[in-house]
């Protein structure tokens, strides 16, 4: 049950602190290197997507199925939202 309850909450402690850090890393100090300008480093949505993947992988290696499938689950609504945001507030001439 309390191991349970710490993989519900690490689900959640995982996506906020990655969402987080690739907002800052690439939105706000600009911080990816000549050598790295190229998609997912530049693009907020794969980078975002494909760390929660990583993390996923890394729960699941770990021996914590409910929080890989969580994060996984998480990172693909994440990536749907973010898309449908994009889209919305794209200007088109």
């Amino acid at each position: 049950m309390i191991d349970n309850m710490i993989q519900y909450i690490s689900i959640f402690i995982t996506f906020f602190m990655v969402n987080w850090a690739v907002w800052y890393l690439i939105e706000k100090k600009d911080w990816v290197p000549g050598c790295l300008r190229y998609r997912p480093f530049t693009c907020r949505i794969c980078a975002t997507f494909w760390t929660l993947m990583a993390a996923a992988g890394g729960y699941a290696v770990w021996g914590w199925h409910i929080a890989a499938i969580g994060t996984a689950v998480m990172a693909v609504l994440n990536a749907i939202a973010m898309k449908i945001h994009q889209k919305k507030n794209t200007v088109t001439l």
